[in-house]
């Protein structure tokens, strides 16, 4: 049974990891992802709900302030997919008891999303590397979060075909602010 939830856990790696790789591999090579006008508003709630279980089982405390009725123009499900990514590292990399707080801001072009945690933080020497492919921080640690140094690779890609930015500050030992911002449209 070990050698078997061992191989299912591996396979399971690796799956992710192709999958991973696809999505850049097309991202590449496509022109532009299908758009249409989606409540981005609602989808903030959707996701945050869906961590809860996640935030709770580490202890972290979760929040999130959200304004209803934020429209966005863009591809839903690569947007779901780009807070996913940048909320499961804030939860990856904030400890026990740690906070993280999630904002959606509207705003006249650009509405404005953050994501704020009181996690390790990241060198000054590395914010500029960690959106490239296979990148991470702490190689001798990333096997114990799962990761394969894909996820922000990913994210940055989301946010240029969307035509928007992201903005990265933190400080080691006292966390990690994620600034996305996103075109209304």
């Amino acid at each position: 049974k070990k050698w078997f939830g061992n191989i299912n856990s591996e396979l399971e790696r690796m799956k992710k990891l192709v999958d991973d790789l696809l999505f850049l591999a097309r991202a590449d090579a496509e022109d532009e992802v299908p758009k249409d006008y989606f409540d981005l508003s609602r989808l903030m709630n959707k996701i945050y709900d869906s961590f809860i279980p996640l935030a709770k089982k580490k202890n972290i405390d979760l929040t999130l302030d959200n304004k209803d009725n934020i429209t966005a123009y863009g591809n839903e499900f690569r947007i779901k997919q780009l807070v996913t990514i940048l909320l499961d590292n804030a939860i990856k990399f904030t400890e026990s008891d740690g906070k993280i707080q999630l904002k959606l801001e509207p705003g006249l072009s650009m509405s404005q999303l953050t994501i704020k945690d009181t996690g390790e933080g990241i060198p000054k020497e590395h914010i500029d590397k960690i959106f490239d492919r296979f990148y991470r921080v702490d190689k001798s640690r990333s096997r114990n979060y799962g990761g394969s140094g894909l996820g922000l690779s990913i994210a940055k890609c989301i946010i240029n075909e969307h035509k928007g930015s992201i903005k990265i500050v933190s400080e080691v030992g006292k966390g990690t602010e994620v600034v996305v911002s996103l075109p209304n449209g």
